[in-house]
Protein backbone atom coordinates (compact mmCIF):
# COMPACT_ATOMS: atom_id res chain seq x y z
CA UNK A 1 0.00 0.00 0.00
CA UNK A 2 1.46 3.55 -0.60
CA UNK A 3 2.73 2.72 -3.86
CA UNK A 4 -0.65 2.33 -5.84
CA UNK A 5 -0.32 5.35 -8.71
CA UNK A 6 -2.04 5.85 -12.19
CA UNK A 7 -0.50 8.41 -14.42
CA UNK A 8 -2.31 9.12 -17.68
CA UNK A 9 0.11 11.13 -20.27
CA UNK A 10 -1.76 13.00 -23.49
CA UNK A 11 0.06 13.51 -26.76
CA UNK A 12 -0.14 13.49 -30.55
CA UNK A 13 -3.02 16.29 -30.55
CA UNK A 14 -5.08 16.57 -33.51
CA UNK A 15 -8.34 18.34 -33.91
CA UNK A 16 -10.07 16.84 -30.78
CA UNK A 17 -8.27 13.63 -30.71
CA UNK A 18 -5.26 12.46 -29.08
CA UNK A 19 -3.24 9.31 -27.76
CA UNK A 20 -3.76 8.36 -24.74
CA UNK A 21 -0.89 6.40 -22.49
CA UNK A 22 -1.62 4.97 -19.15
CA UNK A 23 0.71 3.28 -16.30
CA UNK A 24 -1.00 1.81 -13.28
CA UNK A 25 1.30 0.65 -10.64
CA UNK A 26 1.74 -0.84 -7.28
CA UNK A 27 3.69 -2.33 -5.39
CA UNK A 28 3.77 -5.60 -7.10
CA UNK A 29 2.52 -4.82 -10.96
CA UNK A 30 2.91 -2.21 -13.73
CA UNK A 31 1.17 -2.77 -16.60
CA UNK A 32 0.58 0.21 -19.58
CA UNK A 33 -1.74 0.60 -21.96
CA UNK A 34 -1.97 3.23 -24.99
CA UNK A 35 -4.98 3.96 -26.94
CA UNK A 36 -7.00 6.95 -29.25
CA UNK A 37 -9.38 8.46 -27.86
CA UNK A 38 -11.24 12.38 -27.43
CA UNK A 39 -9.82 14.64 -25.63
CA UNK A 40 -12.39 14.49 -23.15
CA UNK A 41 -13.07 10.86 -23.37
CA UNK A 42 -12.27 10.90 -19.53
CA UNK A 43 -14.45 13.72 -18.71
CA UNK A 44 -17.94 12.19 -17.79
CA UNK A 45 -15.93 9.53 -15.62
CA UNK A 46 -14.24 12.19 -14.19
CA UNK A 47 -17.86 13.66 -13.06
CA UNK A 48 -19.32 10.35 -11.86
CA UNK A 49 -16.26 9.87 -9.58
CA UNK A 50 -16.36 13.44 -7.69
CA UNK A 51 -19.48 12.16 -6.12
CA UNK A 52 -19.00 8.40 -5.48
CA UNK A 53 -19.98 6.38 -3.71
CA UNK A 54 -23.59 7.38 -3.32
CA UNK A 55 -24.35 3.97 -1.34
CA UNK A 56 -22.53 0.39 -1.18
CA UNK A 57 -23.66 -0.66 -3.85
CA UNK A 58 -22.70 2.33 -6.23
CA UNK A 59 -20.65 1.39 -8.98
CA UNK A 60 -19.06 3.32 -11.95
CA UNK A 61 -17.38 1.89 -14.88
CA UNK A 62 -15.02 3.37 -17.73
CA UNK A 63 -14.40 1.32 -20.39
CA UNK A 64 -12.32 1.76 -23.68
CA UNK A 65 -12.14 -1.09 -26.40
CA UNK A 66 -13.95 -4.05 -26.36
CA UNK A 67 -13.38 -7.17 -24.19
CA UNK A 68 -12.63 -11.02 -25.46
CA UNK A 69 -10.57 -9.95 -28.28
CA UNK A 70 -13.03 -7.23 -30.16
CA UNK A 71 -10.23 -4.36 -31.02
CA UNK A 72 -6.89 -3.59 -30.61
CA UNK A 73 -7.01 -3.03 -26.90
CA UNK A 74 -9.50 -3.22 -23.71
CA UNK A 75 -9.33 -1.12 -20.37
CA UNK A 76 -11.64 -0.80 -17.72
CA UNK A 77 -11.66 0.80 -14.65
CA UNK A 78 -14.53 0.16 -12.09
CA UNK A 79 -14.67 2.38 -9.36
CA UNK A 80 -16.98 0.17 -6.52
CA UNK A 81 -17.34 -0.64 -2.22
CA UNK A 82 -15.39 -3.61 -1.65
CA UNK A 83 -17.58 -4.32 1.96
CA UNK A 84 -20.76 -2.74 4.04
CA UNK A 85 -18.92 -0.12 5.69
CA UNK A 86 -18.51 1.89 2.29
CA UNK A 87 -14.24 1.04 1.79
CA UNK A 88 -13.14 1.68 -1.89
CA UNK A 89 -11.13 0.60 -4.19
CA UNK A 90 -10.41 0.64 -8.16
CA UNK A 91 -10.73 -2.67 -10.11
CA UNK A 92 -8.45 -2.21 -13.47
CA UNK A 93 -8.37 -4.48 -16.15
CA UNK A 94 -5.88 -4.06 -19.09
CA UNK A 95 -5.78 -6.54 -21.95
CA UNK A 96 -3.40 -6.05 -24.94
CA UNK A 97 -6.10 -8.35 -26.98
CA UNK A 98 -3.73 -10.74 -28.87
CA UNK A 99 -4.03 -14.09 -29.23
CA UNK A 100 -1.15 -16.41 -27.64
CA UNK A 101 1.63 -15.99 -27.13
CA UNK A 102 1.92 -12.70 -26.86
CA UNK A 103 -1.62 -12.15 -24.66
CA UNK A 104 -1.69 -10.56 -21.89
CA UNK A 105 -4.10 -9.68 -19.58
CA UNK A 106 -3.99 -7.91 -16.55
CA UNK A 107 -6.28 -7.41 -13.68
CA UNK A 108 -6.26 -5.81 -9.98
CA UNK A 109 -7.71 -3.91 -7.51
CA UNK A 110 -6.01 -0.48 -6.07
CA UNK A 111 -7.39 0.29 -2.42
CA UNK A 112 -8.13 4.04 -1.92
CA UNK A 113 -10.43 6.00 -0.06
CA UNK A 114 -13.56 7.75 -1.50
CA UNK A 115 -12.16 11.46 -1.02
CA UNK A 116 -8.57 10.12 -3.18
CA UNK A 117 -11.18 8.71 -5.90
CA UNK A 118 -13.37 12.05 -5.67
CA UNK A 119 -9.91 14.15 -6.47
CA UNK A 120 -8.86 11.37 -9.19
CA UNK A 121 -12.54 12.62 -10.32
CA UNK A 122 -11.73 15.84 -9.95
CA UNK A 123 -8.42 16.16 -12.23
CA UNK A 124 -9.81 14.18 -14.44
CA UNK A 125 -13.31 16.39 -15.24
CA UNK A 126 -10.90 19.43 -15.30
CA UNK A 127 -8.35 18.20 -17.01
CA UNK A 128 -7.07 20.56 -19.88
CA UNK A 129 -5.06 18.29 -22.35
CA UNK A 130 -3.36 20.89 -23.80
CA UNK A 131 -2.46 22.82 -20.86
CA UNK A 132 -1.39 19.89 -18.83
CA UNK A 133 -0.17 16.49 -20.70
CA UNK A 134 0.19 14.58 -17.90
CA UNK A 135 -2.47 13.52 -14.66
CA UNK A 136 -0.58 11.51 -11.60
CA UNK A 137 -2.99 10.51 -9.19
CA UNK A 138 -1.98 8.37 -6.38
CA UNK A 139 -4.16 6.64 -4.13
CA UNK A 140 -5.00 7.45 -0.79
CA UNK A 141 -5.76 5.01 2.23
CA UNK A 142 -5.65 5.52 5.89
Amino acid sequence: MGDDLIVISASNYYDDYCTFDLTVSTSWVRQSISFLGYTNTFEEFGKSLMNFPSNTAHEIWFQEGKDEGYGPWYLSIKAYCYNDQGHTALHIIIDNQESLPKKCRVGFSLLAEGASINSLGRSLFNWEIKQQQTIEWKAQTS
